[in-house]
């Protein structure tokens, strides 16, 4: 009979294992996606902040070529250096962005663009005052170019990075629906396994209580328990 009890007691800790086991897995996957989601939030954001100051870097360069102000070049300089200081402090991350060739020359590109300003601005220090802005024509177009780049890069990298958030979002929500379903139909198969496991042997023990109350003696043999 203590053989009997070691087996079935085996059986439902095994069981229950079984079932532990089952739900960590699947709290790990969820666990995993997001996590990355999460930092993937966090991309999107630094990708917004890229985009939107080269965006007024960008604006203040047309006031500056249509109203020759050098305010203007200030301010561009001002939103240069933030998008360099940002690119500076998160640059693993924005290394994890970049998947197109023409990606992996942002830096030096905004370098230029940088590099371009500054000369415009030395170029204008040494120009007498009372003779106004110097030409500046043949640095519009490179500008230009330049900057419509960086547009573009920052721009799709956080198109592509709330794509892979909506393919990740997908994912966890398929895997909640999926880990319902298994749990579902993981608790009735425990639950008939464990009332086949346990209910036989009382069935058998109020059978053989049965049988002492009439007066039968007889030893009950020891049931197998597989």
């Amino acid at each position: 009979m203590k053989r009997a009890t070691f087996k079935i007691r085996r059986r439902v800790i095994t069981t229950f294992l079984f079932c532990v086991l089952s739900v960590l897995i699947f709290a790990v996957f969820s666990y995993q996606i997001h996590r990355e989601i999460g930092h993937r939030l966090k991309l999107v954001e630094l990708t917004d902040d890229l985009f939107h100051n080269i965006l007024e870097a960008r604006r203040f360069e047309k006031n500056f070529f249509l109203y020759k102000q050098p305010a203007s070049l200030n301010e561009v300089m001002s939103y240069v250096q933030r998008v360099e200081d940002l690119y500076q402090a998160h640059e693993p991350e924005i290394l994890r962005l970049k998947r197109g060739p023409l990606d992996q020359e942002f830096y030096r590109i905004l370098e230029s663009y940088k590099q371009l300003w500054q000369q415009i601005g030395a170029k204008i220090q040494q120009h007498p005052p009372a003779a106004g802005l110097p030409d500046l024509s043949h640095w519009e177009d490179p500008l230009r170019n330049l900057g419509q780049n960086l547009v573009e890069m920052t721009e799709r990298w956080e198109k592509e990075e709330r794509a892979l958030i909506d393919r990740l979002s997908q994912r966890a929500m398929y895997l909640f629906f999926v880990s319902v379903l298994v749990f579902v139909a993981l608790g009735i198969l425990v639950a008939f396994y464990l009332a086949r496991l346990l209910v036989r042997p009382m069935v058998r023990m109020q059978q053989a209580m049965e049988k002492i109350a009439h007066g039968d003696y007889t030893p009950i043999p020891e049931p197998e328990c597989r």
